[in-house]
């Protein structure tokens, strides 16, 4: 069974890239980033659950988080696809929660200078 599951994983998330380093930090912050989709997945009601979270370097990714499905489905309900996308842009938001860094403020329609809402970065911007 552990064969079945290594070949399915190098079918759908490519070859491991051991030959790929990654300095400590960049390995925090792909750790941040994956829990994020997992804590996600785990909370939401509607999300697919977590099968396996991996911040080794495989195929064009630096870590993955691997959702199964418990049943087949050919229509999605709006709920599921919002958790969905809730899921998705979950390890952006960990990245922005966890880091100092954010990136450049949206743009506004206003003359006022354009800032992240307060909360929303850890740097204050």
């Amino acid at each position: 069974m552990v064969d079945f599951e290594s070949a399915r994983d190098r079918v759908l998330m490519g070859q491991r890239r051991e030959s790929l380093v990654l300095s400590d930090e960049e390995k925090e912050r792909v750790a941040f980033h994956e829990g994020g989709h997992a804590v996600l997945a785990y909370v939401l009601e509607d999300a697919d659950p977590v099968h396996k979270v991996t911040i080794l370097p495989t195929g064009m990714a630096l870590g993955v988080t691997q959702q199964l499905p418990m049943e087949e489905r050919h229509i999605h309900p709006r709920s599921h696809i919002e958790d969905a996308l809730c899921v998705r842009m979950g390890g952006r938001a960990a990245e922005l929660i966890t880091t100092a860094t954010c990136p450049p403020a949206p743009p506004t329609t206003s003359s006022a200078t354009p800032s992240w809402p307060a909360g929303w970065c850890a740097s204050g911007a």
